[in-house]
């Protein structure tokens, strides 16, 4: 004997399933990509940064060696590229423990 159909079951079972279109709205501007190309957006925001200006990223709950090395390495990297030169020192920001990179030139 087979049992009644009852509530969907699964990973899927919450989802509601659509009856209509969704609406066509026109004239909606498109926002700005947060970043050039494909992929993910990056991490810090390169592209920003003017000669003079620094951005901070804390030590957070990362041990501080890896933050430091991998903030290093970002750096080391961007330079390669040639869109600026950037340097990177252990720095504390309003008490805050981390790395401060600067754009140089």
């Amino acid at each position: 004997m087979l049992d009644a159909p009852g509530p969907p079951r699964g990973p899927r079972a919450d989802r509601v399933k659509m009856e209509a279109s969704p609406e066509i709205r026109r004239g909606v501007p498109m926002p700005d990509p947060e970043h050039d190309g494909p992929g993910r957006p990056p991490k810090y925001r390169w592209k920003g940064v003017s000669v003079g200006d620094m951005f901070h990223v804390p030590f957070g709950r990362e041990a501080s060696d890896k933050v430091q090395f991998r903030i290093h390495a970002l750096v080391s990297w961007k330079n390669k590229q040639g869109a600026g030169r950037y340097k990177a020192r252990t720095y504390q920001l309003d008490g805050v423990a981390g790395v401060g990179v600067w754009r140089v030139s």
